[in-house]
């Protein structure tokens, strides 16, 4: 047996069911992990217990008709034997302190496990039969015959025999990327995460999220930091952080991996950030740690229930060892099965939020359009937080799951979230774009992980944190499946938003709120004369206010603020853009081709082929990487004949700095000198190479380029082409396209002394309720007669209005 840890103040659940599956057996053949719009389980039927043929005691635990058939067929089968008993943990939330609540949790359960199996396990040792106990269900994984399984079943402290099962998951389906925002992945900038991060200054700090899954590629670029095993000094130690129960990975598994993607595309939702373009994930700052759950496209009950057990009390690679006090804050949980009232995963739920972790879940997908009723368990258990998922365009995904539970009726969905073609770290190393109820559920695990990071003392408050996420998030009326316009069967309580929650727990309404008025001066004056005027800075908030006031010049004509670049603009493959004051947001729509060919956003052509869009199944990898990520790539050229194609798409640049990137790779080449690979917009080519670079681009090398000139909020043509002419073939190889366009920068961003106007005092404070009176002066000496503007730029610590021009 093992030991665990844990803290905070949860209480919102103290009912703890036996581990019963009654209704389990035709349910459990079908558990899928929920990660893509195909492949999950219907509603299962509920089955039936028996009992075991041969007994004659007068009393004797149901077994399941599974179990007997199995052992009729086979002679020997592994099942489940479920003990009577239960851990009693309802005083776990009146313990403070993280480690000690934890411990309590754990003592609670591996005592009983150990007091209630200790007859159980004297039998089986002596019988030399093959098992394994599990204390977080109060149960035991047995090997043996129909004489054994009759015993057992005779004994007093049995409650019931169940068979083994494997659970099935789906492969993802792969969905068209949509745009960035601000090089932020579209779902964590819906959700409101940027704005906590840039308000509050909090990116999940302090917080561990955990995950149970196909594990995870720890030194993906976006994950390495972020992996709790990371020592820092490029070193690592996987102790406590990764658990591989039926060591897939190795034997003895000593380093994590992940041979499906699913669990690597999730941990990024969470926590990806490979400081740059990358920004996929929730809570960037938090750590992470995982337990390989699902062997490969299917899942055991023993590693999911191993799984459960490591994330209360993590152990060492050896399994030995537990330490409670490094167990995760929140788990996330992005498989599940039909909507049926098995409660087989519910004693692990209800251990987790005893010790304070966050149980989250997926809500489940079906095939096409989900009925209503097609919750899926464990996600709709009453004590899971379960998620359903929108789209970009806020609608409900067709597939997303709806409610009500299986359980007493109850609304499922509890909230959506972003999980219609999410982009995420992939187990190459590289991205990819998914859909289902898997991507949306751990939007929800980062969204908590920066409210326990922001409001500490939330942490383990697991029943606060759910009413927080319900209060704050937006209603989206949908009652075809039952349910309140606040509160239904196909949103839950609404859409995430992180910031509204955050800003709540913080007591936002306590901040200082800044107003200025009057929101502009003038003054008419002769030369050589000064003039003053009052200019009122108050305080309408709560805490106080620190203010400041600059000077800025005019805008330039419109009223518009005057773009600032630098008058010398760097070459291409050199831009530097650290003056950019606003995030770039990329335009275009599916760069890395991932929506096939013929393609719904790039026009395509080719003399031989009919277009240059390739995968490697469809056209091989012509000497070459093949796609530098995703399955689709732009291939150029590839025959020893005359060859013309390209690829082109509308783009609309807003006037600000441009910056086009793709990567180029040129595997073979003819080396006549004569093969051309050109991009251009508008038919002005702005970058070109031949056959006689590829030295520079053996494999895939990232060309950046300017294209500023053309940011001038009309829409252009970008085009790719090629040309060659027989002689040798030249293979050039583009993808993962990227066009970001920096706003331009406010007036108020670059602050100068304007020599006609004065302000004093030009900084102070204001308590709450109170006001500041600023003096502004208009010089008019040794200026010519005509018109003047500025302006007055009034900073301050209001967290929601931080600027205001005057």
């Amino acid at each position: 047996m093992a030991l665990i840890d844990s803290t905070r103040i949860s209480g919102a659940y103290q009912r703890r069911a036996r581990w019963s599956r009654s209704g389990w057996f035709a349910s459990l053949t079908v558990l899928l992990v929920t990660f893509s719009l195909t492949g999950t389980a219907g509603p299962a039927q509920a089955g039936q217990v028996g009992t075991a043929g041969t007994i004659g005691s007068a009393r004797s635990a149901p077994v399941e008709p599974a179990l007997l058939d199995q052992l009729t067929e086979q002679g020997e089968a592994t099942f489940w034997v479920v003990l009577d008993q239960q851990a009693d943990l309802s005083t776990a939330a009146t313990v403070e302190g993280w480690e000690a609540r934890g411990s309590q949790v754990y003592d609670t359960l591996t005592t009983t496990a150990e007091q209630s199996q200790a007859g159980l396990a004297a039998l089986l040792s002596d019988r030399a039969v093959e098992f394994q106990s599990f204390w977080i269900v109060n149960a035991i994984q047995v090997t043996g015959d129909q004489a054994l399984v009759d015993e057992l079943a005779a004994r007093p402290e049995v409650g019931e025999i169940l068979a083994d099962r494997t659970y099935q998951i789906p492969q993802p389906s792969p969905a068209l990327a949509p745009p960035s925002v601000q090089a932020v992945e579209w779902g964590v900038d819906r959700i409101g995460a940027p704005q906590v991060w840039d308000t509050f200054d909090v990116r999940g700090e302090g917080i561990v999220v955990g995950l149970t899954d196909t594990g995870a590629f720890f030194n993906h670029p976006a994950l390495v930091e972020q992996y709790r095993g990371n020592n820092g000094d490029g070193t690592f130690d996987h102790n406590y952080n990764w658990h591989d129960p039926s060591s897939v990975c190795g034997s003895p598994s000593l380093t994590p991996c992940d041979n499906n993607g699913h669990g690597t595309h999730v941990t990024g939702t969470m926590v990806g950030d490979d400081g740059g373009t990358n920004q996929v994930g929730v809570a960037p700052a938090a750590k992470w740690v995982v337990a390989k759950g699902c062997e490969t496209t299917n899942c055991s009950t023993g590693a999911l229930l191993s799984s459960g057990q490591f994330m209360l009390a993590p152990t060492d690679l050896a399994g030995e060892n537990p330490r409670t006090d490094l167990r995760p804050h929140i788990v996330n949980n992005s498989w599940g099965a039909g909507n049926d009232t098995d409660p087989w995963y519910r004693g692990i739920v209800e251990s987790w939020v005893a010790a304070g972790i966050f149980p989250q879940f997926a809500n489940g997908n079906t095939q096409g359009s989900a009925p209503c009723a097609s919750a899926g368990n464990p996600g709709n258990l009453p004590e899971s937080y379960a998620a359903g998922a929108f789209d970009i365009n806020n609608n409900i995904g067709a597939f997303s799951n709806r409610g009500p539970s299986a359980f007493d009726g109850i609304i499922k969905p509890n909230i959506n979230a972003p999980g219609v073609a999410v982009r995420s770290s992939w187990n190459n190393g590289s991205y990819q774009v998914i859909s289902g109820t898997s991507m949306a559920s751990p939007h929800v695990a980062g969204a908590v992980a920066l409210i326990w990071s922001a409001v500490p003392e939330l942490a383990g408050n697991v029943e606060a944190t759910r009413d927080l996420l319900d209060q704050t998030a937006i209603d989206v009326e949908n009652l075809t499946c039952g349910g309140t316009p606040e509160n239904n069967n196909v949103w839950g309580q609404g859409r995430l938003d992180v910031f509204a929650a955050v800003s709540q727990a913080r007591g936002i309404e306590n901040d200082p709120a800044i107003e200025v008025s009057p929101d502009s001066l003038s003054a008419e004056q002769p030369a050589g004369q000064v003039t003053e005027q009052p200019l009122t800075i108050s305080n309408v908030g709560e805490g106080s206010l620190d203010w400041s006031v600059g000077e800025a010049e005019p805008t330039s004509g419109g009223g518009d603020p005057a773009r600032t670049v630098p008058a010398d603009v760097p070459d291409s493959g050199e831009l530097d853009r650290d003056y950019q004051q606003v995030p770039a947001a990329d335009v275009i729509l599916d760069g890395g081709f991932e929506g096939g060919s013929p393609n719904p956003f790039w026009d395509e052509g080719s003399t031989n082929f009919g277009s240059p869009l390739c995968t490697v199944a469809l056209c091989g990898a012509g000497g070459g990487t093949g796609p530098h990520s995703g399955t689709w790539w732009a291939w150029f050229g590839g025959i020893d004949a005359a060859e013309t194609a390209f690829v082109r798409q509308q783009v609309t640049l807003e006037p600000g700095v441009a910056e086009l990137r793709f990567w180029l790779e040129i595997p073979s080449a003819s080396g006549t000198g004569q093969d051309f690979l050109t991009v251009s917009v508008d038919d002005t080519e702005v970058f070109s190479v031949t056959d006689a670079d590829a030295a520079s681009f053996s494999t895939y090398t990232e060309v950046t380029v300017d294209v500023s000139d053309f940011a001038d909020g009309g829409t252009h043509t970008l085009s790719f082409d090629s040309s060659g002419f027989g002689g040798g073939t030249t293979n050039f190889f583009v993808d993962d396209v990227l066009l970001d366009v920096q706003a331009p920068a406010g007036p108020c961003d670059t602050l100068s002394d304007v020599p006609w106007l004065g302000v004093s005092p030009d900084s102070g404070s204001a308590g709450a309720g109170e006001s500041s009176e600023v003096t502004v002066s208009f010089d008019s000496s040794g200026l010519e007669p005509g018109e003047f503007a500025a302006l007055l730029c009034v900073a301050s610590n209001d967290p929601v209005t931080p600027l205001v021009q005057v």
